[in-house]
C-alpha cells in the first residue's frame, strides 16, 4: 500500500482492493492514500454530504472527512471557505475548473465543474450518472454500476493528482499549460485543445498560485499576516506596476521561444528587444524553465500540498516554492505581493522565503565603506540589487562567503541578472572562474593598478558588472568568459546597447532560509570581532612602543632631530623666542 510494501495483505473489500491497486501506481503513502481515496468518495459519488462549489475547495473541504475530529473538520472548512477567496480574489479566474477539465475529468463523462466553476447538473448534460453508494468509511461499494466507468474516474483522478504534485517539474507544468489552453465554457465533447498560450496568461496564472499559497500557508500557521489579506492581492489595473513586472518575467518567456527557433545557425537578437507576439508552445516553457525559471516549476505541486496536506512537512525529495517575504521596507518591494520578489523567487531555490536585509542605499547612503563593512565576513547567500536611474533593475546571486582580495573568488553557485524592463539571466557556462571580487583601494593604497570596488564576471582591470569604490562609473557588459552572454541593460531610445550607468539605489540581502541567515550573521559577527580585537591589538603594540622609545631618548631624538638640522642656516634664527617657535631671519 502507498510507498510501503503491503502487497501481502487480502483485501477484504473493494476500498481496500482500490487503495492497494493505486498504491502500486501512484507515489503516496499509506496515509495519504487513505485520505485522498476517501475525499474522492465524497466528492464523486451522488448521496455524499459534498456540497459542490468549486474543484478545489470541494478538495479541501473532503480530504479530512474519514474519522476526523472535530478541530479537524473545522480546519478543513476554514480552508475551503480561504480556497473560495482565494479563487475570487487570488487566482485566476477559472483556473480550477480548467485543471479539472485538462487532468481530473473523463472524456465523455459526467462534467462536475464548468464554466464559472459551480458544478453542473449531470441531467441538464443529458447524461445520467452511475451512482454508487457509500459505506461508513466513506469508501464507494460494489454495485451494479459499470465497473470499467467506476475504474476509469478513480483512475483517471489520481492520475490527476499525481501529474499535478507528485510527478515531477515536466507533468506539472505541462498540467498548467493544459489547462490554460482550455476555454472552461467549451462543450464537454470539444477534445481539441489550442497547442500555444499566451505568455503573459502563463506568467500571470504562475504567480497568482504562487500568492494562493502563501495566503493559505499564513492562515495554516495562523499567521498575522494572513489577517491583512490586502498584502496578498494582486493590483487590479491591467496596466498597473503588477502588470509591468509580469510582462518582463513573461517576455523572457517569449524572447525564450525565439531563441529556441533561432538555434539552427541564426544569429540571437538582445533579450531587450520589444515583440508583439507573445504567444509559445509546451517545447517553449520547458526550455524557459530550465534556463531562466527553474522554481517555477514548483508552484503547482507546492498549491496542491498545501490544499490536501496543509499541516504534512513537504516531501524532502521535491522542492517547494516559497513566496518570498521581506519584513522591512525596501526600495525594491513596494508590497509584500510585488511581482518583482516572485520574478527573483523563480530564478533559485535560495531566493525563495525570508530576505535578511543586509544593505540599503535607502538609510545607509551610497557609502561603499558601509556595503563593504555589510558585505565581509558574512558567509551565506546573497543577493546583490540594483537600480539605474534610468529605472532598469539588475544585480548578481553568489552564495559564496565575502572577503577583500585581488583576484576573483567563488564557485558557480551564483548568476547575473536583469529584472526590468526584461527579466533575464546570465549563469557560468563552465569556462571562466572569475566569479565575484571585491577590492578596495584601501587594501593596496592603489599600488595593483586594479578596479575598486564589487564585480561580478570581466577581468580585474574591467569586471563585467561592476559598482566602483566611488560609485561612478559603474559597468554591466554584455559578455564575458565567466557567464552567459546578453544585456544587463536595455538598450537606449536610439537602440544602441548600453554598458555604463548611473547608480540610483542599491541593496544586498541574506537569503537562503532562516538557518542560513542565522549561521551567516553568525559567522560575520565573529569576522568583526576578529577584526576589533587585530586593531585592539595594533594599537597596544604602538602604545608600547611608543613609550619604550619615549624611555630611551629615541622619541626625544626623533621629535627633534630637525632643530639641529634647522641651526646653522643663515636664513632661519634658530633661537628659543617666547613663543617657543622658530622664525625665518627678516
Amino acid at each position: 500500500m502507498g510507498n510501503s510494501d503491503s502487497s501481502s495483505r487480502s483485501p477484504a473489500s473493494l476500498a481496500d482492493r482500490d487503495i492497494e491497486d493505486l498504491g502500486r501506481r501512484f507515489p503516496f503513502g499509506d496515509t495519504e492514500l487513505q485520505a485522498l481515496y476517501a475525499a474522492y468518495g465524497a466528492m464523486a459519488y451522488p448521496g455524499s454530504a459534498v456540497h459542490r462549489v468549486s474543484f478545489w475547495s470541494d478538495w479541501a473541504r473532503a480530504i479530512r472527512r474519514p474519522g476526523r475530529d472535530a478541530a479537524e473538520a473545522t480546519v478543513a472548512t476554514d480552508t475551503a471557505l480561504l480556497l473560495r477567496v482565494c479563487e475570487t480574489k487570488i487566482l485566476t479566474p477559472d483556473l480550477g475548473t480548467r485543471l479539472y477539465r485538462a487532468a481530473f475529468w473523463v472524456p465523455g463523462d459526467v462534467l462536475w465543474y464548468g464554466g464559472t466553476g459551480q458544478s453542473q447538473n449531470p441531467k441538464s448534460l443529458g447524461e445520467q450518472v452511475n451512482a454508487v453508494p457509500l459505506a461508513k468509511d466513506g469508501s464507494p461499494e460494489p454495485t451494479t454500476s459499470d465497473e470499467y466507468t467506476r475504474k476509469a474516474r478513480l483512475e483517471r483522478t489520481f492520475e490527476g493528482l499525481t501529474l499535478s504534485s507528485r510527478k515531477g517539474s515536466g507533468p506539472a507544468v505541462k498540467v498548467l499549460f493544459d489547462a490554460l489552453a482550455l476555454d472552461p465554457h467549451a462543450p464537454a465533447t470539444l477534445t481539441t485543445v489550442p497547442t500555444r498560450i499566451r505568455a503573459f496568461d502563463f506568467v500571470t496564472a504562475g504567480y497568482r498560485l504562487a500568492m494562493a499559497t502563501a495566503f493559505l500557508a499564513a492562515a495554516a500557521h495562523d499567521n498575522d499576516d494572513a489577517d491583512d489579506m490586502a498584502g496578498f492581492l494582486p493590483e487590479a489595473d491591467s496596466s498597473g506596476r503588477d502588470a509591468v513586472a509580469l510582462r518582463a518575467l513573461a517576455q523572457s518567456l517569449t524572447e525564450r521561444a525565439r531563441m529556441r527557433e533561432a538555434r539552427p545557425g541564426m544569429s540571437i537578437e538582445s533579450p531587450h528587444e520589444d515583440h508583439t507576439d507573445d504567444h509559445v508552445e509546451l517545447e517553449d516553457v520547458y526550455d524557459w524553465i530550465d534556463a531562466v525559471a527553474p522554481l517555477f516549476a514548483s508552484i503547482l505541486p507546492t498549491f496542491w500540498h498545501q490544499i490536501l496536506f496543509p499541516h504534512q512537512a513537504y516531501p524532502p525529495s521535491r522542492t517547494a516554492f516559497s513566496f518570498p517575504r521581506v519584513p522591512c521596507d525596501s526600495v525594491f518591494f513596494e508590497s509584500t505581493s510585488s511581482p518583482t520578489l516572485f520574478t527573483l523567487g523563480c530564478l533559485s531555490k535560495s531566493l525563495t522565503g525570508v530576505y535578511y536585509r543586509l544593505y540599503t542605499s535607502a538609510s545607509d547612503g551610497l557609502s561603499f565603506n558601509r556595503l563593504q563593512n555589510a558585505l565581509l565576513g558574512y558567509s551565506g547567500p546573497t543577493l546583490l540589487l540594483i537600480r539605474t536611474t534610468g529605472g532598469a533593475i539588475l544585480g548578481a546571486f553568489t552564495a559564496s562567503a565575502w572577503k577583500e582580495s585581488r583576484d576573483f573568488y567563488g564557485n558557480t553557485d551564483c548568476f547575473l541578472f536583469s529584472a526590468a524592463p526584461v527579466t533575464a539571466v546570465y549563469r557560468p557556462t563552465g569556462t571562466g572562474r572569475n566569479f565575484m571580487y571585491c577590492n578596495s583601494f584601501a587594501r593596496s593604497r592603489g599600488y595593483d593598478q586594479q578596479a575598486h570596488g564589487i564585480g561580478f564576471g570581466g577581468t580585474v582591470d574591467e569586471p563585467r558588472l561592476f559598482l566602483s569604490e566611488s560609485f561612478d562609473a559603474c559597468r554591466a557588459g554584455a559578455q564575458d568568459c565567466t557567464f552567459a552572454n546578453g544585456s544587463l541593460l536595455p538598450r537606449t531610445s536610439s537602440g544602441a546597447p548600453q554598458t555604463n550607468f548611473e547608480l540610483d539605489a542599491v541593496e544586498v540581502w541574506g537569503v537562503g532560509g532562516d538557518d542560513v541567515v542565522d549561521a551567516a550573521l553568525g559567522q560575520r559577527q565573529k569576522a568583526r570581532a576578529l577584526r576589533e580585537e587585530g586593531i585592539r591589538r595594533a594599537r597596544k603594540v604602538d602604545k608600547a612602543q611608543f613609550l619604550d622609545d619615549f624611555r630611551s631618548g629615541l622619541m626625544d631624538s626623533k621629535a627633534f632631530q630637525h632643530r639641529q638640522q634647522m641651526r646653522g642656516r643663515a636664513d632661519v634664527d634658530c633661537e628659543e623666542r617666547a613663543t617657543k617657535q622658530y622664525e625665518y631671519e627678516k
